[in-house]
């Protein structure tokens, strides 16, 4: 059977990157843009697309009806299930031809195909720094708001990135002596 092939008019002016709808590309330059106009009413949580809006809502009902039959977890969407299912056959439908690596999961893959192409599609609006996964861009976005997210449970110093706190807790286990800060607050 063949598969359908589709002229790609609508081209992203910011990465280059041609599609063969206009919904695709609305969704693409999310990716630019940082834009999640789909908000869940149950949690706040917001989404780039309404698909994936729609593919959330199911964790509030806690229904999981998608069964592995290999070791019994539940799952509430089939896509995870499929992804789950790949830890038991080891399989890694996802090939990169430049260096020959497969992948089992396709946004593995896709950040993989972006050190190749040098691609950066996430924008900081503030200073202008770009990077490969929206994660990233999500870390970075701290060193302009402040937030400080991971505390210290002995001290309760903040940090903004996690690896800061791991390093930090080294002080409270005898590996590092006690950092002034640290000192101060268990006074």
């Amino acid at each position: 059977m063949r598969k359908k092939s589709y002229i790609k008019l609508f081209h992203c002016h910011d990465c280059g990157k041609n599609f063969a709808k206009k919904t695709q590309l609305v969704l693409h330059m999310s990716a630019h843009t940082g834009a999640k106009p789909y908000i869940c009413s149950q949690c706040g949580r917001t989404f780039a697309s309404r698909i994936n809006l729609k593919k959330h809502l199911f964790t509030h009902t806690g229904e999981k009806p998608y069964l592995c039959t290999r070791c019994g977890i539940s799952f509430g969407r089939i896509d995870t299930l499929t992804k789950h299912m790949r830890s038991h056959t080891g399989e890694k439908p996802f090939h990169c031809s430049v260096c020959g690596n497969n992948f089992a999961r396709r946004s593995t893959f896709t950040n993989h195909m972006r050190t190749h192409s040098g691609e950066k599609p996430y924008l900081c609006t503030e200073c202008g720094w770009r990077c490969v996964q929206s994660y990233d861009l999500k870390k970075h976005m701290r060193c302009h708001t402040g937030e400080k997210p991971f505390r210290c449970t002995i001290c309760r110093m903040s940090f903004g990135q996690r690896n800061s706190l791991t390093k930090h807790m080294k002080c409270h286990i005898g590996d590092v002596p006690l950092t002034l800060e640290c000192a101060k607050e268990l006074q």
